[in-house]
């Protein structure tokens, strides 16, 4: 008898899990954390409706931010208060959605962002809008995994796209693992607010 039944309940328990599934699909990502040397705890003071946030592996160190993403615009903002003066990392990114995880191959989820800000310190080229070469945004480096399931063929690399931008011509287009990162100084004891346009792919 209860092999007949076992057949349903594995269909109900996917039937409950595919929201949650497709929940984490449509979700942005962002990465803040120290830099190395500099071990800067971060403590999230405020965030908009919808973000959610958790510390990594090395605590206080280290954010992980998502927020429900939508086909069109949207705007997120997360303050955030810094325990020493020094060099924090931001990474633009899509959520980690995993296919097989015998081969780690992922789902590539392309999210796209724009008019990324701080009120209290300075980020650079926010907007996307001055190049250095190719598709790179200037300032901003280029993060790709080494040993991305699927491969990072060309179209899967991040890069810089013209029209329908929230502002000006151009808006960043990234995923999982291939994103872009900058280094911001920030002073201990004040915090700062970062701001934010992104959007699923339509």
């Amino acid at each position: 008898m209860k092999a007949r039944f076992l057949p349903l309940l594995v269909s109900g328990l996917a039937v409950l899990l595919a929201p949650v599934a497709l929940a984490q699909e449509r979700m942005a990502r962002v990465d803040i954390a120290s830099y190395s040397k500099d071990q800067i705890e971060l403590e999230v003071v405020a965030a908009s409706d919808g973000v959610i946030h958790n510390h990594g592996e090395s605590g206080g160190r280290h954010l992980y931010i998502h927020v429900p993403a939508t086909k069109s615009w949207q705007t997120a903002s997360i303050k955030i208060f810094p325990s020493a003066s020094g060099q924090i990392t931001i990474d633009l990114m899509g959520p980690y959605i995993v296919l097989d995880p015998q081969t780690r191959a992922l789902k590539p989820v392309f999210i796209h962002y724009d008019e990324v800000k701080f009120d209290t310190v300075r980020v650079m080229n926010g907007g996307f809008e001055r190049m250095e070469s190719g598709e790179r945004p200037a300032s901003w480096y280029p993060v790709n995994v080494g040993k991305s399931n699927p491969p990072l063929a060309p179209h899967l690399l991040a890069s810089v796209r013209t029209g329908d931008a929230a502002e000006g011509e151009n808006y960043l287009r990234v995923w999982h693992n291939s994103r872009v990162g900058q280094l911001i100084k920030v002073e201990g004891g004040v915090a700062f607010t970062l701001t934010f346009q992104y959007r699923l792919e339509p």
